[in-house]
């Protein structure tokens, strides 16, 4: 690898995406991602950093659903506990983002 090459791994960050609803109010994952939504403004410095805010998206999902003491989530919380399932960590870099 040469200098070039590293330096511009060293830039490249990761957006937090969620793909946008289908027609039946499910995360659409099979959408280009240009069409998906970044959910955190900015990126993260790292894969690592934005898994750990993914998972940290996924336990405030939990610690509402406890909180809220329902056996089965209304319709608009199972389509937030969907969203944040299908949430993904895609490099700022990836040239999917720039598809059509």
């Amino acid at each position: 690898m040469n200098l070039r090459h590293a330096a511009a791994l060293a830039v490249v960050g990761w957006y937090l995406m969620i793909p946008p609803s289908g027609s039946d109010h499910k995360p659409d994952t099979n959408a280009p991602l240009s069409r998906w939504t970044i959910v955190v403004r900015g990126s993260f410095d790292t894969a690592r950093q934005c898994d750990e805010r993914h998972m940290k998206d996924v336990d405030g999902v939990d610690e509402f659903l406890k909180s809220h003491l329902r056996p089965i989530p209304t319709a608009a919380e199972q389509e937030s506990i969907d969203a944040v399932s299908a949430e993904k960590c895609i490099a700022t870099d990836d040239p999917r983002l720039m598809e059509k």
